[in-house]
């Protein structure tokens, strides 16, 4: 998409081993139950549009059911860990994943 290209890209820095510590202490430092990659083994996607009607850098993602319920699972999982210190929120749901396809947002 010629739209969707870039000149500038942000970089990315890696956590050094100080800041580790320091997450590691106060138990800000966790493993995350997903990856960017498993997001991205969807089967297909549904561009989502503005109140205008017109096209947004943004899509629905369709994964097949096996994957969406392990998803799901697991991005409710990083949601009660950001919000309620790991705690089980009963009501919480996925409801649809959708992806941005804005090149700035995506990992190399």
């Amino acid at each position: 998409m010629e739209f969707n290209h870039i000149k500038h890209k942000k970089p990315i820095y890696r956590v050094k081993a100080h800041l580790k510590e320091h997450l590691k202490h106060y138990s800000r430092l966790d493993d995350l139950p997903i990856s960017y990659e498993e997001l991205t083994e969807y089967m297909e996607l549904y561009p989502l549009h503005d109140t205008n009607g017109a096209k947004t850098l943004w899509y629905m993602v369709m994964y097949n059911e096996e994957n969406m319920k392990s998803l799901s699972q697991s991005l409710v999982e990083v949601y009660q860990k950001l919000v309620s210190e790991g705690d089980h929120i009963p009501y919480l749901r996925i409801d649809r994943i959708d992806f941005c396809s804005f090149r700035n947002s995506q990992p190399p």
